[in-house]
């Protein structure tokens, strides 16, 4: 559901535009939003709070592969091949201030992704199908967190996936896949596969 992202498997579209050419296996796109966190993070229960230590929200494509056959495995499987992540297209930044904040919190919930192919419309879906919200979602990771010793609280500078809200729509080469975020305010990413 949720994935702190690591340099190495991050790429970066701040036109909105990206190709990638990855060469696993079961390739699938999830449509998520991304949160660029400004400030460190304990365990909270307040989606206020979230966005209070968030410097951005931009739209995300992560890249989820699998060595199983028809994406068929148990949840032991998912973790020992570190959670099927294979990248994060990161989209068009959009600052959380003081002045648009309190919209944002209210927007995520309800707020409507299309996902698209071929200018056909694939799925649709709402944040609240991540936990309640996106920043909903960011807040169960921080207590998920604070009950496992091994891992730190999140920090400033960390970005943040909070899971897909569209169905994840299998991709292979020569597709072009397009996200559309609605009225929360983010741009869109056009995802072209090679």
């Amino acid at each position: 559901m949720w994935a702190r992202i690591w340099d190495r498997t991050l790429i970066d579209a701040p036109d909105g535009t990206a190709t990638v050419s990855l060469p696993l296996p079961e390739l699938r796109a999830e449509p998520e939003v991304v949160f660029g966190l400004s400030a460190s993070l304990g365990p909270t229960d307040d989606p206020a709070e979230v966005l209070a230590a968030t410097a951005w929200l931009a739209p995300g494509f992560e890249l989820v592969w699998s060595p199983y056959p028809g994406w068929r495995f148990a949840l032991p499987d998912c973790t020992a091949c570190f959670g099927l992540h294979g990248a994060l297209v990161v989209g068009p930044r959009l600052p959380v201030t003081d002045d648009n904040r309190a919209a944002l919190l209210e927007a995520l919930p309800g707020a409507e992704v299309t996902l698209s192919s071929a200018g056909e419309v694939v799925d649709r879906g709402v944040g609240s199908n991540v936990l309640g919200g996106p920043a909903h979602a960011l807040a169960h990771l921080t207590r998920v967190l604070a009950h496992q010793p091994a891992f730190e609280p999140l920090a400033a500078g960390e970005l943040v996936t909070t899971g897909t809200i569209t169905d994840a729509a299998s991709i292979g080469p020569g597709q072009t896949w397009t996200s559309d975020y609605g009225g929360l305010g983010l741009s869109g990413i056009e995802l072209r596969v090679r």
